[in-house]
């Protein structure tokens, strides 16, 4: 995952109705998203070590992205709203890490940032609400979760970069 700052996500929480949240008893992970990240791909498998991920990673500048587009990933149960993300190198860095050992459920890769988890059929009233918001952020760090829960951060200020106008976000 990559983490970036984003100042304004408490105002952005603010405009979502605590009775439009979805969430499950004893499950923390629902509700309202309050670590802003971007995952670059989900399901390592657990014999994949942290240098193996941010080796994978090296060579990669990144020094802003682009959150535009509020839309929603819509199942039966929940509706994520989330942001669209604008940053080329995304996709880069993902192409890299589907070399290491995984598995997903999810084949085509869609940078996104998740906003909230919200009951079914509420995401269009949000979706209307938060249209023309955009905001141009800055990643501070890269973790690595591991299949065990085990984290690894690595500070985006001390990854060994090699710029290329390939892997810049505009």
């Amino acid at each position: 995952m990559i983490f970036f700052n984003f100042p304004d996500q408490q105002g952005l929480h603010d405009l979502i109705d605590p009775a439009h949240l979805y969430t499950e008893e004893g499950d923390r992970s629902y509700g309202l998203e309050n670590e802003a990240h971007i995952t670059l791909l989900y399901g390592l498998n657990k014999e994949v070590t942290k240098d193996e991920v941010f080796d994978a990673l090296k060579g990669f500048t990144v020094t802003e992205i682009k959150l535009k587009n509020v839309s929603a990933f819509k199942n039966e149960k929940f509706d994520v709203l989330k942001w669209d993300v604008e940053a080329p190198v995304l996709f880069d860095m993902n192409e890299e890490l589907i070399k290491l050992p995984h598995e997903n459920d999810f084949p085509n890769y869609h940078p996104h940032a998740t906003i909230a988890y919200l009951k079914p059929v509420i995401a269009d009233h949000y979706i209307k609400e938060m249209l023309a918001l955009e905001y141009i952020v800055q990643p501070t760090h890269i973790v690595y979760s591991t299949a065990g829960g085990e984290k690894f951060q690595h500070d985006i200020a001390n990854m060994p970069i090699k710029s290329s106008g390939n892997n810049t976000i505009i």
